[in-house]
């Protein structure tokens, strides 16, 4: 294994690019959750259903593409599985993370791999690159690779649990990367509801 050439400053600018693409995540998601209809909501999404419709397609898709990034193990960009490969090559980064706990928060990426695979397919065919093949919305490729709201949300508490277990061996602080705010949109649908 080559040595790293990380240091704590890269390494803190690195966790900070990370959260940012995670609290993006968590505003996305939160938005397309609020914007699921409801009985109390199904009236307005369908009064201002063109706007509804493409804006939640919007929120989903850039939830997409968020997650996608910093989870996909490539060598050209900051993401979970990089953040590791440093810590593995100088322990320093987070003295408080032995090798089986890192092992461990792998298996944790790892186990959602089905989850970012779907995500990924996504991203590749609809959203990030063109295939002709697949617009959006593309009913068969979303029920054949479906993301769930659920499936989205356990997602991101087990990313969130990651990063902050990272990010306390790194030096001691947890993060809140839940965006302030989270019922706008529900607010927002009361009001239109309400006129």
């Amino acid at each position: 294994m080559k040595r790293s050439t990380m240091t704590s400053e890269l390494f803190q600018k690195w966790r900070r690019a990370i959260a940012d693409e995670l609290v993006a995540a968590y505003a996305h998601y939160h938005i397309w959750e609020q914007l699921w209809p409801s009985e109390e909501s199904v009236k307005v999404l369908n009064q201002y259903r063109v706007f509804f419709h493409y804006t939640t397609a919007a929120h989903v898709q850039l939830f997409l593409m968020r997650i996608s990034k910093i989870t996909e193990d490539r060598r050209d960009s900051v993401n979970f599985w990089r953040l590791l490969d440093e810590i593995e090559k100088a322990p320093s980064l987070a003295p408080g993370l032995s090798k089986s706990k890192i092992k461990k928060l792998r298996q944790q990426l790892q186990a959602q791999s089905d989850l970012l695979r779907r995500i990924r397919t996504h991203r590749d065919k609809r959203i990030a690159h063109v295939d002709s093949r697949h617009s959006w919305p593309d009913d068969k490729l979303w029920q054949d690779k479906a993301v769930t709201v659920g499936e989205a949300k356990v997602l991101l508490e087990e990313l969130e649990n990651i990063f902050n277990t990272v990010s306390s061996a790194h030096d001691g602080q947890g993060w809140s990367l839940r965006t302030v705010g989270l019922d706008d949109t529900g607010r927002l649908l009361r009001v239109l509801l309400a006129h």
